[in-house]
């Protein structure tokens, strides 16, 4: 398969707007994203401290409030991509993706809490969704859409969905359990990609959350060192969002070069 990458950008009514095609990985995934600048004008510095806050960001140590992230949505409705929003001296400091609703929602929002069922077997939900949804492209799953994103709750309803619909039901699952994982973004041998993180007693595992073989063989989840082609970009879970600042060929996902760039607590309210 033949790779490339297109970048485009252009400005719109001051606000500059990057269109990135990554190519697609196998099985035809096509991964779309954008880059959004906003900006804190004098209305949000003066909004009342009784507005509810929405997502605070850390290198600025500001919060933007409800009324605000809505209009980021907002602003990104027509986009068909996971979008990312910048600032003055704060670059990507949270993502939006379009939902099943045609609606643009953080994407920390879309890990809704939702535990299917009950068990303390930490191999159970890797186990069950690897047998019971069907890796398919958003393309064929949501009649031509480019980016749909499923969250906890629909990836286990639906039988079918893409790389971050696999990898949002098992993070939110483990989560649930009281584990630390997260949802990965970045390439996969050339393409856009979506994998989960688990940080378990001091090591790094990274679980492909589309496999769907040969996992009750493993006996051991496998050390993210050791698996080859995944080029991590950004990581997030109910509330947290990192990007990688350090080599994108890293397979630490504790090292300082993962930033936390912003908090989202509002759930899935918008």
């Amino acid at each position: 398969m033949s790779q490339f990458v297109f970048l485009c950008s252009v400005v719109i009514c001051g606000v500059i707007l990057t269109v990135i095609f990554f190519s697609p990985i196998d099985r035809s995934e096509f991964i779309i994203a954008e880059s959004l600048d906003i900006h804190i004008d004098k209305s949000i510095q003066l909004e009342k401290v009784s507005e509810k806050k929405a997502l605070y960001i850390y290198k600025r140590k500001h919060w933007l409030f409800l009324q605000k992230i809505k209009k980021m949505l907002h602003s990104s409705k027509n986009r068909r991509a996971t979008v990312f929003y910048s600032m003055k001296k704060v670059k990507n400091f949270t993502a939006s993706a379009p939902g099943t609703d045609y609606n643009h929602h953080i994407v920390n929002s879309y890990l809704v809490g939702y535990i299917p069922f009950r068990t303390n077997n930490i191999w159970i939900p890797w186990l069950t969704l690897a047998k019971k949804k069907t890796y398919q492209t958003d393309m064929m799953t949501h009649q031509g859409r480019n980016d749909v994103w499923q969250t906890s709750r629909q990836s286990y309803k639906y039988t079918r969905g893409d790389c971050e619909d696999h990898a949002i039901s098992l993070a939110d699952w483990l989560i649930g359990m009281g584990h630390d994982a997260r949802v990965v973004i970045g390439m996969y041998k050339g393409g856009g990609h979506a994998w989960v993180v688990l940080l378990k007693d001091g090591k790094e595992y990274l679980l492909e959350a589309t496999r769907k073989s040969g996992i009750k063989k493993m006996g051991k989840f496998p050390l993210a060192k050791h698996q080859d082609g995944y080029r991590p970009m950004y990581m997030f879970n109910r509330t947290q969002f990192w990007q990688n600042t350090g080599s994108s060929l890293t397979v630490n996902y504790t090292s300082a070069k993962w930033k936390r760039k912003s908090k989202y607590i509002l759930g899935r309210t918008i």
